[in-house]
């Protein structure tokens, strides 16, 4: 060792100049494995929050009949009591519907919020491109949608449920998810107008999660699994689970 030592020292002092130039290219790689290495970790965290930075990381469902969640204030204290990982919870009641405008009718899909919550994971204020977030019987629509049918903010139209209700609400905003399909199809509203309409009662349709590692997705929903009620599945990004209600194994689609 301390030959090895004594040599490089005399190779190294014997050529100032050279030895300079060495470590200047030593110093130059290793810049340039950082800059790159930074640049891809921005790279990548970039493109997660843009493809699905503003979407549901871990989804719990009912896999009842009636596709719906009774006591949900309480499964949402046992999530957030389950993982750390989870940042943000928001309850949801979806349904399929119509909106009526003059003599025309469009399919829409109705997603009442909880508004407080769910912008914590669709970031309905930032998103707002006219108008205000939906107060009691008002609903947002997306900017593709009232583009398309000529709809402004302050416009009344009417909500037609697959079993013949009508329920007149007002246009309070207009927003822009980025996303075509989103702003031409969902029309969201708080959650008691879905619930009204649809005769849901105190019940909703999932509960939405964002986790701070969207990676360790699939880890939060086994977790979820052994916790939470065999009535449950949990839809992840990559794969839905749930406990089957007889064998209790867990299955994967």
């Amino acid at each position: 060792m301390r030959l090895a030592f004594n040599i490089a020292w005399r190779f190294l002092s014997s050529s100032k100049g050279q030895t300079a130039l060495i470590a200047l290219g030593i110093a130059i790689g290793i810049s340039v494995q950082v800059f790159i290495g930074s640049l891809i970790a921005g790279l990548q965290n970039s493109l997660v929050d843009t493809t699905i930075g503003s979407s549901s990381h871990v989804t719990v469902l009912s896999d009842d009949n009636n596709k719906r969640i009774s006591d949900y204030d309480s499964i949402i204290n046992t999530i957030k009591e389950t993982d750390k990982n989870i940042t943000e919870i928001s309850p949801a009641a979806d349904a399929s519907g119509f909106i009526k405008v003059d003599d025309s009718t469009y399919p829409i899909l109705m997603r009442g919020f909880e508004i407080n919550q769910a912008d914590g994971i669709y970031k309905l204020k930032y998103e707002l491109f006219e108008g205000a977030l939906p107060a009691n019987k008002e609903i947002i629509l997306g900017k593709d949608f009232t583009t398309e049918i000529g709809l402004n903010v302050g416009d009344k139209v009417e909500i037609l449920t697959p079993f013949g209700k009508t329920e007149e609400v007002s246009l309070s905003g207009i927003y822009d998810l980025k996303v075509s399909n989103l702003n031409k199809t969902w029309a969201i509203s708080n959650m008691q107008l879905v619930q009204d309409i649809f005769e849901y009662g105190d019940e909703v349709t999932g509960i939405e999660t964002q986790l701070e590692e969207v990676f360790e997705a699939d880890i939060v929903a086994d977790k979820l699994t052994s916790t939470l009620p065999s009535t449950l599945k949990f839809c992840t990004l990559f794969t839905i689970k749930y406990i089957d209600n007889i064998s209790g194994i867990k299955k994967y689609t």
